[in-house]
């Protein structure tokens, strides 16, 4: 049974465990990243004006939960009341159940699909999402998104939609503490990993004894099982040649990717004579 390291924070990891178990492999969790609140990002968040936005942009789930803890009631209602725009479907529940409303997130789950389907007619029929007006003229919408001090967010693919996006980082991802211990223990084991950010390969060469680093994404390594491109490019940028991505931005794929990636591996494995016994 090939060993899967789970690389999701602590508190995210359970679905994926639960389905790569479920897949027939044996999951290792052991969380990658720590999300730490960013005060700074937060005060300046209460320094701005809600009436001067059209929308809330979220990339990840951790942006609206560092609101929802570090603001006041009165001061998250404002923003629940702004429509949402989500690089995929993982966020909707939650939005939902704080009583806000979702305005789009794209078919593929990621940045890159928000960027290809989105339509700047599709911010201008959105429920309650009304335009700023200034000296009689219709400014282009205007997100706000809450997000991490490590985005990759270009605000100039997002003009070319007409929209303005002001990313205000409200986290870090932390490297947890108890990650360096828990590879070393596992460092030879592991045949595969999955990443569900940049952040999560970032921290995996910062607390991975060497032996480990230098086997992921070799083909008689260990498998790197990425979520989407901008977590693949981190990969490539560290020189993961052996890499499988995602087609779609959550658990299922990942897992599909993992049974496609292991079914031909296992073929190889298989045909490897048998060594002779003394």
């Amino acid at each position: 049974m090939a060993l899967v390291l789970n690389t999701r924070p602590e508190d995210q990891n359970a679905e994926l465990t639960a389905l790569l178990r479920a897949a027939g492999f044996d999951p290792l969790e052991i969380p990658l990243v720590d999300v730490v609140p960013e005060p700074e990002g937060l005060a300046r968040i209460r320094r701005l004006q809600p009436s001067g936005f059209t929308g809330i942009f979220l990339s990840s789930p951790n942006g609206l939960r560092q609101l929802a803890a570090g603001l006041l009631l009165n001061e998250l209602d404002t923003w629940m009341a702004k429509p949402f725009y989500l690089v995929g479907a993982k966020s909707v529940p939650m939005i939902l159940e704080m009583g806000g409303k979702i305005a789009f997130y794209p078919q593929q789950a990621s940045l890159e699909g928000f960027l290809q389907e989105f339509s700047p007619a599709a911010a201008m029929n959105a429920e309650s999402a009304g335009n700023l007006t200034v000296t009689g003229l219709k400014m282009a919408q205007r997100w706000l998104h809450p997000c991490s001090v490590s985005t990759r967010l270009d605000p100039a693919a997002f003009r070319q939609k007409q929209v303005e996006v002001e990313n205000v980082p409200v986290y870090r991802p932390g490297l947890n503490p108890q990650a360096a211990a828990r590879l070393a223990a596992d460092a030879m084991a592991i045949d595969a990993a999955v990443f569900c950010s940049g952040s999560a390969v970032e921290h995996f060469y910062q607390a991975a004894p060497p032996e480990l680093a230098a086997r992921l994404g070799k083909k008689d390594g260990i498998l790197a099982v990425s979520i989407g491109p901008s977590t693949s490019k981190v990969l490539a940028e560290k020189g993961v040649d052996y890499c499988r991505e995602s087609t779609h931005a959550d658990n299922s794929s990942l897992v599909d990717s993992l049974k496609q990636a292991f079914g031909s591996r296992a073929t190889r494995v298989l045909s490897k004579k048998p060594e002779k016994k003394e």
